[in-house]
């Protein structure tokens, strides 16, 4: 009895010891990762890696998008601005809208008393105007004896207008009120050509009156010629019909006829 439970003991301490023994391995076993589910943890950092990249670059591209629309939007209200203080000065400063008015006034009348003294110079040179092609044609020397024999005997120093001005041409580095504008300076007289051979439906002539930027106020006149609609010239009826054309202050174009 003594032999066997002396047996019995050894053979409980082998199999402690050999439980001992196989513990560590079975833990590490148990602890170690298989290589499948490494590999799923690199694919899952990756694709997380590329989704980040990808929120990213959607975020940059969307904040540049919101700036380009801040920028549309902020010269939009830049011209916005801009016109109502345009529309604004015109009714902060009425009295200034007034003179602007008055003076164009003015101007129109002047255009009319230069129509009045092409019917006297007609009446004395057998029906020619100061406004000629062909035979004996207009020139600076026929303009300025028009302008200080009809219109204002005080005018001098006849001299050539600015080149913006259509040749021929004259305007006077002295005038009296016959022949000043109403801003200061004298005006200019100016032969625009012959319009007979113009097509029905009259020729736009804005682009041959110069612009009143710099002061620049004057008449120029076409034989053969009628007003049209706005700044048209229509052919007129024969040698003797002449149409001035005058641009006033703030750009419109008048335009007045001896018949």
């Amino acid at each position: 009895m003594q032999n066997e439970t002396i047996g019995a003991s050894f053979t409980q301490q082998s199999s402690q010891a050999q439980m001992a023994q196989s513990t560590p391995e079975a833990s590490q076993n148990m602890a170690a990762t298989p290589p499948e589910k490494k590999t799923t943890n690199k694919l899952l950092i990756v694709i997380i890696v590329i989704e980040t990249i990808a929120i990213i670059g959607l975020t940059i591209a969307l904040v540049m998008s919101m700036n380009n629309k801040c920028e549309t939007a902020k010269c939009e209200c830049e011209k916005e601005t801009e016109s109502v203080k345009e529309e604004s000065d015109k009714v902060i400063n009425p009295s200034e809208k007034n003179k602007v008015s008055e003076r164009n006034t003015q101007r129109e009348d002047d255009l009319a008393r230069v129509i009045t003294a092409i019917n006297n110079y007609q009446a004395n040179n057998n029906g020619k105007t100061p406004f000629r092609s062909g035979t004996n044609p207009t020139t600076a020397d026929t303009l300025s004896g028009f302008v200080t024999r009809y219109i204002d005997r005080t005018c001098s120093g006849a001299t050539a207008a600015p080149t913006t001005v259509k040749s021929p041409n004259v305007t006077f580095s002295s005038c009296g009120a016959e022949f000043s504008d109403p801003l200061g300076g004298s005006y200019y007289v100016s032969y625009g050509g012959d319009a007979e051979s113009i097509a029905e439906g009259g020729l736009d002539v804005s682009e041959t009156i110069p612009k009143t930027d710099d002061g620049l106020y004057g008449f120029t006149g076409y034989s053969y010629a009628s007003c049209g609609d706005g700044a048209k010239i229509v052919k007129g009826a024969g040698v003797r019909d002449v149409a001035v054309f005058m641009r006033l202050e703030g750009g419109d174009i008048v335009c007045n006829d001896n018949h």
